[in-house]
């Protein structure tokens, strides 16, 4: 049933019967009207329409064939693509037959033992071979620079006999006269040479009064020295120790030998006139070095000739950087350790189990070297890692210890250069001298009062010498830096 709404609001229920049959007849009406041909109006208007569409295209195709646009686009046409033939198929190739393996199995897993051939590393590290024991001749440790013979120009009669010149007794030096002297030198004129390969651990002057001959020693333990002449400067380079070369001494009464201290256990002197590296005190025992005092322990024996013996002392609880003897006092010297200690020994005091040194000082970080005043020795120069500069003073009667000055100054080296070590002039007990990380690159020039009184800089100085030596007699200056290159710097 539908229901259906009237105007007045009521509502009438149609039948569906009647709805269906309504729409039956309308529908028979519109094919009678199609198949009668009468066409109805919109029929009329479509065919009109399609009229009208027909006649344009036509005016615009005959627009078009009289431009000729048909024989331009023939020519405008690109040539045709000519396809290269295809090469006819090769013959297929017939399968190799692989052999199957059978998975692989450790022989963990089979239960066997391993085979020791078999076992292996895919690097070995080269075992350097060692230096044997024993006195070396030049030649058989020579490097570069020395000629084919292995004869060292140090052997020679001429220099043999410049080297011999020396000044027994220490030359004192007015500070305002040396400074003078000093501010009168150029840097530009600096000798820069290099000696060793490796970066500079120990240096020495020669107190030669008339050849300038300055030795290098570097962490490898390469033994080089630099004779700075008139004409052409000579370099030699040595091998005499198996590991870093760390203290190098000349003794004024013995300018012929050279004394050199290693971490391969070793102490060397290298003769000049027997032309011989010569091992000294060979039979001391291996922790010797290393728990008294490293490689200067022995050192100390050549610069106290009233000991009768040499003595093993722990003086430190770890490494000692620097051991200096008392210039007017021969029972004293002064030790400086990575423990942060500075102390002063008695040798006449010294108990094997429990030495008590006389006056200590005590850094904040480790101390990288210690050295007494070269005239009077009443005064402490001391390097450390926290980042100071300390001059202490020392009771001649006692040997008490008291800090006078602190200096601030940048000691942090690193890894790849060698430690600070400030180092008094030799003669003057009012005049040190210390490289410096500051740019530009410079060696400093300060007072026992902790005054900076002069710097040497110049483009001939480019890189930080950690290590300063001055010769105890001229005015000569020796830096040595990280690369094995010696600044030596010479009064004119």
């Amino acid at each position: 049933m539908t229901t259906v709404t009237t105007f007045y609001g009521a509502s009438t229920r149609i039948s569906d019967d009647k709805v269906h049959s309504a729409k039956k007849k309308k529908k028979q009406r519109a094919d009678e009207n199609e198949a009668g041909g009468e066409p109805t109006v919109k029929q009329e208007k479509e065919e009109s329409y399609r009229s009208v569409i027909q006649k344009n295209i036509a005016e615009k195709m005959a627009f078009l064939e009289s431009l000729g646009v048909d024989e331009l686009k023939v020519s405008l046409a690109p040539p045709p693509v000519h396809m290269p033939a295809k090469s006819p198929r090769s013959a297929k190739k017939p399968k190799q037959e692989v052999e199957h393996v059978g998975a692989r199995k450790s022989l963990r897993l089979q239960n066997k033992p391993a085979v020791a051939e078999n076992l292996g590393s895919f690097y070995q590290e080269p075992v350097k071979e060692r230096i044997k024991p024993g006195p070396l001749a030049f030649k058989e440790v020579a490097g570069s620079g020395v000629d084919e013979g292995g004869r060292s120009c140090l052997c020679e009669d001429i220099v043999k006999e410049e080297l011999s010149q020396v000044a027994l007794e220490s030359l004192s030096r007015e500070a305002e006269e040396f400074l003078d002297r000093m501010m009168d030198v150029n840097v530009d004129d600096m000798v820069v040479q290099k000696v060793v390969s490796a970066r500079i651990t120990a240096m020495a002057v020669h107190p030669s009064l008339t050849a300038t001959l300055v030795f290098a020693g570097d962490k490898l333990g390469n033994f080089g020295f630099l004779k700075v002449g008139t004409g052409e400067n000579v370099v030699e380079t040595y091998t005499p120790h198996d590991s870093g070369l760390m203290c190098l001494r000349i003794r004024p009464e013995e300018p012929q030998k050279i004394y050199s201290a290693s971490y391969d256990d070793t102490l060397r002197c290298a003769d000049i006139e027997r032309g011989i590296f010569d091992e000294v005190n060979n039979n001391l025992p291996r922790w010797a070095y290393f728990s008294s005092g490293v490689h200067v322990q022995a050192v100390v024996v050549h610069y106290l000739p009233v000991l009768k013996k040499t003595g093993i002392y722990q003086l430190h609880n770890r490494k000692v950087r620097t051991i200096n003897a008392h210039p007017t006092n021969s029972w004293w010297f002064l030790t400086g350790s990575t423990d942060t200690m500075v102390k002063l020994w008695d040798s006449r005091m010294m108990s094997k189990r429990s030495p008590v040194p006389l006056g200590a000082l005590t850094h904040n970080r480790s101390c990288s070297a210690a050295f007494l005043s070269p005239v009077e020795g009443n005064k402490v120069l001391s390097t450390s890692f926290d980042d100071t500069l300390r001059i202490c003073n020392i009771n001649q009667a006692t040997g008490d210890m008291k800090q006078q000055i602190t200096l601030k100054h940048n000691n942090m080296t690193g890894r790849w250069l060698s430690p600070f070590r400030a180092v008094w002039v030799p003669g003057c007990d009012e005049l040190f001298l210390v490289g410096s990380m500051e740019y530009p690159r410079r060696i400093e020039v300060y007072s026992s009062s902790g005054s900076l009184l002069y710097k040497f800089t110049g483009e001939s100085l480019a890189s930080v010498c950690s290590i300063v030596e001055v010769h105890p007699e001229r005015l000569v200056i020796a830096g040595g830096n990280s690369s094995g290159k010696l600044h030596v710097l010479i009064e004119p």
